[in-house]
This record gives structure tokens, C-alpha cells and sequence, in this order.
């Protein structure tokens, strides 16, 4: 089980840095950063998606290669419909890197939609979601 106190001693133990941020631009590519963020202690990836809604998913001792998914997911007004909208990513330690599939177009890029038991993908292709800001956390010392 997670010990959160021993989690905010660690992170109380890191200094934040800027890796990206552009609250901007639409990426349709890789994100690169300004800094090497190898050997960080975590990551956070801040994100909007093409409706303005805003998320964040944290990378602990993020790993050259790793699989990233960045993903908002939203209720619709009438409460009937859930949307998630996601992008992939592999951590390559000065970007990160878009997914690709064998036949070299893209990873998942859409968004999906959870009405009651069925599940569909609503769209896919666009810009539904862009990453704003990354910031790494690294050990003091």
C-alpha cells in the first residue's frame, strides 16, 4: 500500500523545473524539452483538451521507452455520456515521443464515448488534446 507520508517526504526532497510549456499551440508532433529529464523523480504532464477542460497525469522515475497515456475524461450536461479524449506517448527522455503504430501513422488520438453499456470511438485523427506544460521533479543535491 502507498505510505503517502513517506511520498511527500520523498517529493519535499525535489526541486520542480520547467521542462515544457506552451498553453498555446495545438502539438501534433513530439513534445521536447528544454532540459534532459532523465533520472527525474517524477514528471507531470499538464494537458487541455479542444473543449478547454484541463488534466494532469504524473510519471514517477519515468524510464526511457516508457508508455505514456494523457487522457481527460468529462460527463456530458445531461449526465448520460462519459467522453475520454487521449493521446500516447513514449518518454524518451529529452521529448516525448507520439506513438506510432507498425504501419507508421500515429497512436490513439481521439476521444471515445461511455453512454450506459456501449462504448464507442466517437473520433479520431484530430487535435482533441494538447499538452501544455511538462515539469520534472528532481532530487536535490
Amino acid at each position: 500500500m502507498l505510505n503517502i507520508k513517506k511520498l511527500l517526504a520523498h517529493l519535499l526532497q525535489t526541486v520542480p523545473v520547467v521542462l515544457y510549456y506552451d498553453d498555446g499551440v495545438a502539438d501534433t508532433a513530439d513534445v521536447v524539452f528544454s532540459k534532459n529529464a532523465t533520472g527525474y523523480e517524477k514528471i507531470e504532464i499538464f494537458c487541455k483538451d479542444n473543449d478547454g477542460k484541463r488534466g494532469s497525469v504524473s510519471v514517477f522515475k519515468p524510464n526511457i521507452g516508457q508508455s505514456i497515456a494523457v487522457s481527460i475524461c468529462s460527463i456530458n450536461a445531461s449526465n448520460t455520456s462519459a467522453f475520454i479524449k487521449s493521446k500516447t506517448y513514449s518518454f524518451q527522455g529529452t521529448y516525448l515521443e507520439r506513438r506510432k503504430q507498425s504501419n507508421g501513422t500515429y497512436g490513439f488520438n481521439g476521444q471515445g464515448a461511455i453512454s450506459g453499456s456501449n462504448v464507442s470511438s466517437v473520433a479520431s485523427g484530430g487535435v482533441y488534446l494538447t499538452i501544455t506544460a511538462v515539469i520534472g521533479y528532481k532530487k536535490l543535491g
